[in-house]
């Protein structure tokens, strides 16, 4: 059975400051900072300029060693557990002005995190901190 398509898309929340050192994100929104593992921080780098959630899912199995519905399912939780946290924002493509800025010299063409033999996942859906 085929599960259903994520076509939500989200984008980084406009204040977040964000840098990536060794593979891990560490990220300061409203003077609170977490840092993600290396799976969590690339699905991160993908929302920085607005991104679906199934075309996130389909990067990370490529990307990963890891099925498409294992990369959908954990994708889904970890961007649930971003937008809980304000972290991520709902993304309208329309609206250019509200994309979030990133600290001079990093991108989201940055070397991908290295592959997994499946995804991994701090207890807390890939955030400490």
């Amino acid at each position: 059975m085929e599960s259903e398509r994520n076509t939500a898309a989200y984008v980084w929340h406009p204040q977040i400051a964000s840098r990536s050192l060794d593979g891990a994100a560490f990220v300061l929104l409203h003077s609170r900072m977490v840092s993600f593992n290396a799976t969590a921080t690339r699905i991160w780098e993908l929302f920085e300029s607005g991104a679906a959630v199934d075309d996130v899912a389909a990067r990370i199995a490529d990307e990963f060693d890891t099925t498409p519905q294992i990369a959908s399912r954990d994708t889904a939780q970890f961007v649930e557990t971003l937008v809980e946290r304000g972290m991520l924002v709902p993304f309208d493509a329309a609206s250019p002005t509200d994309s979030p800025r990133r600290a001079e010299g990093e991108g989201a063409g940055a070397t991908p995190a290295p592959r997994a033999s499946r995804l991994k996942r701090s207890t807390d859906g890939g955030i400490s901190g």
